[in-house]
């Protein structure tokens, strides 16, 4: 399991920003403008997880994330 540690400074309560980072619904670039809908596509999802292909309309520095899924450079090579 990976842990991602952040910092941002928002007016947003601590339930706000979490649900919006959980939410993988339609208009999430609304908030994430990196994000794009079109690129976005849930695996699979629970109460305490999601595997979520995300990524953007930007060609030289996609923001392309998978949860849930091994990205270490030896997988990456398979």
């Amino acid at each position: 399991m990976s842990t991602i540690h952040l910092h941002q400074t928002t007016t947003a309560t601590p339930e706000q920003f979490v649900a919006a980072l959980t939410d993988f619904g339609p208009g999430r670039s609304e908030l994430f403008s990196a994000s794009a809908d079109e690129y976005l596509e849930v695996h699979d999802s629970g109460p305490s997880h999601a595997d979520v292909t995300e990524g953007s309309r930007r060609e030289l520095a996609p923001a392309l994330g998978v949860s849930g899924q091994d990205s270490s450079p030896a997988a990456r090579a398979m």
